[in-house]
């Protein structure tokens, strides 16, 4: 039995040093690793981002945007077809939500000072494309920020 364990926190360590993101139980949480991470602009609520290059180096692109704790938002990636993965991270890189083209979330209330959030994305095939981000906030109820993971 210890050697079983020995061998599941050997792989544990080796993906959390060496992966993009980690998911050792469905309670963890998903992180990004920086230098995985290319930050490409700064997005408001409202906006649209000009076509962004995408290659698969570095894996992701995010754009950086300020929110505050239970801010309702939603996020748009377009110009990949159906294979665009976004993400809403926080500013450790911690996922809050995942999706694939369209997200609904819920900020985490972390207190009344606003702070520095992540939209990260992709092309899930990891291709050559250009994609666009629009960036809203709502009124309307938001999805809970671990119903998407």
């Amino acid at each position: 039995m210890t050697k079983i364990k020995v061998v599941v926190l050997t792989l544990l360590a080796t993906s959390l040093v060496s992966g993009v993101e980690k998911s050792a139980a469905s309670s963890e949480q998903i992180a990004y690793v920086a230098s995985d991470v290319k930050v490409v602009g700064v997005l408001r609520y409202g906006q649209t981002s000009g076509p962004v290059a995408y290659s698969d180096t570095p894996q992701y692109r995010a754009f950086v945007f300020e929110g505050h704790g239970n801010d309702r938002i939603e996020v748009t990636v377009t110009g990949a077809g159906q294979n665009a993965f976004v993400a809403v991270a926080d500013p450790a890189l911690n996922a809050i939500a995942s999706g694939t083209g369209h997200l609904s979330v819920t900020l985490p209330d972390r207190g009344p000072d606003p702070e520095t959030f992540y939209v990260v994305f992709k092309d899930r095939t990891n291709r050559q494309t250009r994609i666009s981000v629009q960036l809203k906030k709502n009124a309307g109820a938001g999805v809970s920020s671990d119903a998407t993971r």
